[in-house]
């Protein structure tokens, strides 16, 4: 993505977070920072330090808990019959009933594997709570389409993109329906900003334990080394 978004200053870092830094990464794009207005007369680059450090926990989540080169930001379009080629939608869509200040959810994926997720507001005031469609969430909340996922667990983890950090207990999500996401950690009643990492839970074999059945009268045999 090659896009020349508005200027930065101290007083816009959660607005350059919330509607550039994390929209780029999760639509598979990069983000390189340059200075436009003061290319001649900036002296202390610290002045764009929350910006430096927002954009590496942004990057961090996706780079050190995801195969970011395997994944995508869109998916065919539902709607076409037969779906062409290049009829496709965004996977924004595999969000509902988020909140949708700052435009909404962002989802980054690979399918049946890893989702990446950012809400930009997650107070959910927008959602219609308990009403309608959504009348089976707990308090409202987002909802992920696992519904092509049926028999599989998956595990949700809240990330803080202003401290680069995962917060509280994992969670988990069952795949074949709309699963609810719940609250952030800090709650529906707050205007703050937060990314999920959605993984399934493999299918890890269980350790082999092998038994050795001997013949009546049969010894076992070792090898000793004679000490030296």
């Amino acid at each position: 993505m090659i896009d020349e978004p508005e200027s930065i200053d101290a007083l816009n870092h959660d607005q350059v977070r919330k509607e550039m830094i994390w929209d780029i990464y999760l639509s598979g794009g990069n983000v390189e920072w340059f200075v436009r207005q003061k290319d001649q007369s900036l002296e202390n680059f610290r002045e764009f330090e929350q910006v430096w450090r927002e954009t590496w926990f942004a990057r961090k989540f996706l780079e050190e808990n995801t195969p970011f080169w395997e994944m995508q930001s869109t998916l065919p379009n539902p709607n076409s019959t037969p779906t062409p080629d290049d009829d496709w939608t965004s996977a924004d869509t595999l969000i509902r009933g988020e909140d949708t200040d700052f435009g909404g959810a962002e989802v980054f994926f690979k399918p049946g594997q890893v989702y990446a997720i950012y809400l930009p507001d997650a107070s959910n005031d927008d959602n219609p709570n308990t009403m309608g469609e959504f009348q089976n969430n707990v308090n409202g909340s987002p909802e992920l389409d696992l519904r092509d996922y049926a028999g599989l667990e998956f595990t949700g983890r809240w990330y803080n993109p202003r401290t680069g950090e995962f917060v509280g207990d994992p969670f988990s999500l069952l795949g074949g329906k709309w699963a609810s996401l719940g609250a952030s950690p800090d709650g529906f009643q707050n205007t703050n900003d937060w990314a999920l990492m959605v993984q399934v839970v493999e299918n890890i074999p269980e350790p082999m334990t092998m038994i050795l059945m001997l013949p009546a009268g049969c010894m076992l045999l070792g090898r000793h080394q004679r000490p030296l």
